[in-house]
């Protein structure tokens, strides 16, 4: 869950500790996760770069954050698995 301004306080405690606690299970679970909270572009939703006016959803920028990470955990799962080749495919 990515940060918003509207969560301060006991609530930012428990969107960390929830974060943490999704992934901490998944990876112990042997899924890998893609924490977008984790990337430091998407820290911050004052920053009109990736995140829109209302300061809660992300603009184009900040979804195309969210693709590049995406497709940098998927693409290396795919590869190892199924001899996918990502180039042979236009997004």
């Amino acid at each position: 869950m990515l940060p918003r301004t509207d969560c301060t306080g006991s609530c930012e405690t428990e969107r960390v500790a929830y974060n943490t606690l999704v992934t901490g299970g998944a990876t112990a679970n042997g899924y890998t996760v893609d924490d977008l909270a984790a990337d430091s572009r998407l820290q911050n939703p004052n920053d009109t770069t990736y995140f829109a006016a209302d300061k809660i959803h992300l603009n184009d920028s900040g979804y195309g954050v969210v693709a590049s990470d995406a497709a940098a955990v998927i693409t290396p799962k795919l590869a190892a698995n199924n001899n996918f080749d990502p180039r042979a495919y236009k997004l």
